[in-house]
């Protein structure tokens, strides 16, 4: 049981005194006790404590946080909403996709592919395309409709004599048998990590991802990129996208956007998806989604603090 952070170091009620080398849960990106995060908390408890964004309310720290993250971005993404953990959003990324196809004519685009051992969060939805078997077992899950492909785990499964780029191939053949088996009419999307970490932080083989988006640009599969772990820095890079070259069309993120002094969570889309779901909010009268923490203020002035931090001690450069 731990009852005390500081720096790097936990204590626990028994007095041991630890390095939290696991990163609380790979979160706690500026450790523990930092008083900048800490006042820039206070100040906002003291001024506005609590706001939705539900319903067509707001407030002005989430339009600063998610003006700074549509600036910050991977890719060309114009739009960002709000959650409370990875999990969420993810589940908002599913519930997205699947009212874009609608808008489109397109509603039987409902099937996720992701990879075995990938980790995506652990709500029902979430887990689902998560490929952690144990998360699955005796839960009932994965739901139908989120179908995997092969983990890309060179040193545990290569075959004997064949290299990375071999390796690399055959994974992103087994991405195209899947797609064809479900059909490519039928997938929303595909989605991964840029670097696994759930599944063993398990390092992409060289020419792995030039393949795999090779497979997605072949078949229109829309490419959603899951930065929760990787994003602000862990890679030596603001982004695992940009380490790895990769052009998603969706992204999410967490743990390090708030250093894991707050539970928020972003998912950031273009502008074209953005339309498909006013399409619908206008037939429909109102966007039907939401949380009663979804951009809460005193997370988003966390998150902006921690954005400066990051920038001012240059954590970019410090992990290179």
């Amino acid at each position: 049981m731990v009852v005390e952070g500081d720096g790097v170091w936990i204590t626990t009620d028994e007095g041991q005194r630890l390095i939290d080398g696991f990163s609380g849960l790979g979160c706690t990106s500026l450790g523990y006790g930092n008083e900048r995060i800490a006042a820039a908390a206070h100040r906002q408890l003291s001024t506005l404590p609590y706001a939705p964004t539900f319903y067509g309310r707001t407030h002005p720290k989430i339009a600063e946080l998610a003006d700074r993250l549509v600036g910050l971005a991977p890719g060309e993404m114009s739009r960002v909403t709000f959650q409370c953990s990875g999990s969420e959003a993810t589940d908002t990324l599913i519930k997205f996709l699947w009212a874009r196809n609608t808008a489109r004519g397109e509603p039987a685009r409902r099937t996720f592919i992701s990879r075995w051992r990938g980790y995506y969060g652990n709500t029902v939805a979430s887990v689902s395309m998560s490929g952690q078997p144990h998360m699955h077992a005796k839960f009932g899950l994965p739901l139908d409709g989120f179908v995997k492909t092969e983990t890309p785990n060179y040193y545990l499964g290569h075959h004997d004599g064949e290299t990375e780029e071999e390796f690399s191939q055959r994974m992103a053949d087994d991405l195209e048998r899947v797609i064809l088996e479900v059909g490519p009419d039928s997938v929303a999307a595909f989605a991964a990590e840029p670097m696994q970490s759930g599944g063993g932080a398990i390092k992409p083989p060289d020419g792995y991802w030039p393949r795999m988006q090779g497979v997605l640009e072949k078949y229109g599969i829309h490419f959603h990129v899951d930065e929760i772990v990787c994003g602000f820095g862990r890679t030596g890079n603001r982004w695992g996208c940009d380490t790895w070259g990769l052009e998603p069309d969706t992204v999410s993120c967490a743990k390090a956007l708030t250093a894991g002094f707050f539970p928020m969570s972003a998912l950031m889309f273009k502008e074209d998806l953005y339309e498909d779901l006013q399409a619908n909010a206008d037939e429909v009268g109102v966007l039907g989604h939401g949380f009663t923490y979804s951009g809460h203020p005193v997370g988003a002035a966390i998150a902006l603090e921690a954005l400066d931090v990051y920038d001012d001690i240059d954590l970019v450069g410090h992990v290179r």
